[in-house]
Order: C-alpha cells, then structure tokens, then sequence
C-alpha cells in the first residue's frame, strides 16, 4: 500500500509537470540541456569571478557580451559566474521580455542587505543550479510571472531564501531551501506551484502565504525542523491555498492502516486555518541534493531534456493506471471546496461546526433534504447554503465589490459553474454584475446589493440561536 500511494504521489506531480512545460513553453528546449558545463559537478575553481551583473533593458544582455540572443530557442545565459560581493545584489534583471536563463552560479553577498538575484517588471526567466549564500533575500521575485526557479541551493539567507511578491503562474521545484530566516514567502501573488523541495532547519516558517495570495499549490516538498519553536512549519494567511501530499518530520504517525499517509491532518498555522489532508510518513527521496549530486544521480538524470520527457512519461504512464488526471483535479477541487465550508462555517457562528458543515456540504445536492430538527425558516436560505455563493457574499461583504476574474481565482472553479453561481446570486437580487474597464480592457466586476447584506446576516443569526451563541 506504502507503494501504491508513493506511486499516487508521484502520479500528482506528473500532473504538475505537464502543466509545467504547458504554462512555460521553452523549458522543454532550454531548462534542462543548455550547457555542457551542467553534466558534471561544478567546483568553486571552475567559476568565472565577475562583478554584478545589473540589466534594466533587453539590450544590456547583449552589451555586456552574455551568450544568446534572447529568443525562444536561444536565451540569453547568466552562467559559471563566481559573484561575491557586499554593495549591491549580485545579479538584476529589470523590465525586460527576452528569453534569459541564469545559470550555475556561485553567488555570496556577505551577509549584507541585498538579494542574490532580483528579478521585476519581467518574465520568462529560467533560475536554475545555483548556489545563493549569506543574502538578505536570495532571490527576490516581483511583479514578474511565469518564472521558473529549480535546483537551486540557497542557504543562511538572514530575512528569506526565496520572497515572490504580486507575480503569479510561478513555478519552484527541487530546490534544497536550508538555514534562513523564512524558507519561501508568497505576498499578493497567486497560482504559484512549490513541489518537490527541500524545505530544511529554517528558523522561521518553511513556508508562508501572506494575506492576498490564494491558489497556491505546496505539494510534495520535504519540510524538516523548520520553525520550531512553534506548532507549525508552514503558515497560510491567504486564501483558497492548497497543501496536499507533503512530509513533516514531526508528523509521522499514526498511520494504522498503513497506506503510507499519517492518519491525522497537518494543522498549518494562519488566519485561513489550513491544514495537509495527506501528509506522508516517508520524506520525498526524488529530491536532489544539489551541492552533492554524482554523476549518475537523479538530478543528472533530468539534466538531459529527452530523458526530462520520458521520465514524465513513463511515471504519466503509472499514473494513468493508479489515478487519472481529472481524478487528482477532482481531489484539489474537493480539498479546496472542503477548506470553502469551514471558513464559511468560522465566518458565520466562530467555530468550524460539523453541523454546519454537514448542512452546507448537503446544499450542495439541490434534491439533499435537510434534517427536520432545523427550524422551519431555515429552508428559506436553502439557495444560499452553498460554499461557493456564501463565500462570493462573504468577499463582497468584506471589499464591497471584487472583479468577477478575481472571485472565480480565489473560488478554483471552472466559468460555466462560477456563472450559475453567479447567476443565482443576481436573480435574487443579492448582488450585481457591471461591465467596467480595468487596466484598459473590459472586465465583469460584483457589487452586493443590500439585499446581500441582509440575507447573510439573518443566516448567520439563525445560526447562531440555533448553537445558543450571542
């Protein structure tokens, strides 16, 4: 059985790396068979010294002579630079659309205030095999989507090892995140995947998801003796955050029947009340250690794209046989959905109630009868008694109006079914929908009616006289 759910496990991230070459469509060709430097162990003598390397423009790639010429099968390469240095970060890119990968680095700030890497205002970048010591942050991602950072080390990092902020459809994997402040932290930024990391003796969180980021994917990563001088190794201020399939050390058992996922949740601490639903008993073995990787080591393997594909392939192939994709779709969704309830449930009476819970999880069968001890009046919120619809009442009661794009985000529903919902909501003159420019293009945007505000509020204090809360 242990097996088995390894083989699931492993079958989940296969979904996660046909997504990956998907949203990013140059890694296939580029992340993983560049250079010839990458097949073998990099030592320190075999860096380049260089000062920091610092590029506002697509045009500074080429003025300072790097390799490459910026388009989608040839990118720029930031590579085999030894960067040690107090007085500024040690590499930039700013405000620029060409094609770049930065590549086996060595790079040390000496413990001053900069970051290692700082990537902005940019996209497709590639941070790949790097070694990042002794930063403030070691990369620092912002407002920039859809970069991919992978087999990196970053360690003694004094605030963060990896910060990404307002950026969104970023993915980080396999990288080894060891002795910083906080491992990795999410700030206003969304649709981020982290899997398959190594998350290790951070004195803060391994992991924190600041308020104003939602559905984010953390599965598979390995987090050991992070944080500990609290409860939790991972905190979740956001909302609608997935963490699915990942090892805890301190979260090992019980495991009675034996299917290689601990019996109990893994509580994560933060407002959203988030927890693992299937946290392992065995760490992650898939992940590399960079900074001793031999030749026939795993991470070699996926240094060769071919055998990137087929690896992919053949693990899609198991996986295919133990769990379909849209069944590990369904399984995100029901996780989602479930964390949906009981927020709506803490919102509503204080307390996440399995009365409550049960009830909203019945609505959402529209032929589900409700148990005849509930008070009568109760059937007159039957329409609302619903995850999703209570959840874009409670948004438009907290913000007053929400860009329709946005709630369906945070919601991780497909358009047909968050339009029904929407549609709902508007025939009973609970809220509205208005056709506004944003950024320069049209966009539906939800305003609550009053009628909104009154129906919530009367549900909540039915609720509440039916538990004897004030």
């Amino acid at each position: 059985m242990k097996k088995i759910r390894r083989l699931l496990g492993i079958a989940f991230i296969c979904a996660l790396g046909f997504y990956f070459p998907t949203f990013h469509p140059f890694i296939t060709n580029n992340i993983l068979n560049n250079t010839s430097a990458e097949k073998t162990n990099i030592h320190l003598s075999s860096y380049k010294n260089s000062d920091p390397i610092i590029i506002i423009k697509d045009s500074d790639f080429t003025s300072l002579g790097l390799t490459g010429t910026g388009i989608l099968e040839d990118p720029f390469l930031i590579e085999g630079l030894k960067i040690v240095n107090s007085n500024s970060n040690l590499i930039s890119v700013i405000n620029t659309t060409a094609y770049f990968i930065i590549i086996n680095n060595f790079l040390d700030s000496k413990n001053s205030q900069n970051s290692a890497i700082h990537i902005s205002s940019t996209a497709n970048g590639i941070i790949k095999n790097n070694i990042i010591k002794n930063s403030e942050t070691g990369i620092n991602i912002a407002s920039s989507d859809k970069i991919v950072i992978i087999q990196n080390s970053v360690e003694e990092s004094s605030v963060m090892a990896i910060h990404i902020e307002n950026s969104n459809g970023n993915t980080l994997s396999l990288n080894d995140i060891s002795e910083n402040g906080i491992g990795i932290s999410f700030e206003r930024s969304s649709r981020n995947i982290l899997a398959n990391n190594n998350l290790r003796k951070n004195n803060e969180y391994g992991v924190k998801l600041n308020f104003d980021s939602f559905n984010n994917t953390v599965a598979w990563n390995n987090f050991v003796e992070n944080n500990l001088e609290s409860n939790s190794q991972a905190l979740d201020d956001g909302s609608s955050n997935v963490f699915v399939g990942n090892y805890w050390n301190e979260w090992i058992s019980p495991d009675e029947d034996s299917n290689g996922i601990v019996d109990q949740v893994y509580n994560i601490d933060g407002q959203s009340d988030n927890v693992d639903e299937f946290p392992q008993m065995l760490s992650n073995d898939l992940i590399p250690n960079i900074r001793n990787s031999s030749s026939n080591s795993f991470f070699n393997f996926l240094t060769d794209s071919n055998s990137f594909v087929l690896s992919f392939l053949a693990v899609g192939i198991i996986g295919i046989g133990m769990i379909s994709f849209k069944g590990i779709l369904l399984m995100l969704r029901k996780i989602k959905m479930n964390r949906l309830i009981k927020d709506v449930s803490v919102d509503l009476i204080g307390y996440s109630s399995p009365i409550i819970i049960s009830l909203i999880k019945g609505s959402e069968d529209p032929d589900a009868d409700i148990d005849e001890s509930y008070p009568p009046e109760l059937l007159n919120y039957k329409f609302i008694l619903n995850p999703v619809r209570l959840t874009i009442l409670k948004l438009l009661i907290d913000y007053t109006t929400y860009p329709s794009y946005l709630v369906r985000e945070i919601l991780g529903i497909s358009w047909g079914s968050f339009s029904g919902h929407i549609e709902v909501l508007v025939k009973n003159n609970l809220i509205i929908s208005k056709e506004e420019f944003i950024d320069g293009s049209p966009k539906q945007v939800l305003y609550l009616e009053v009628q909104g505000i009154t129906i919530y509020n009367k549900l909540q204090q039915l609720l509440k006289k039916m538990f004897d809360l004030k």
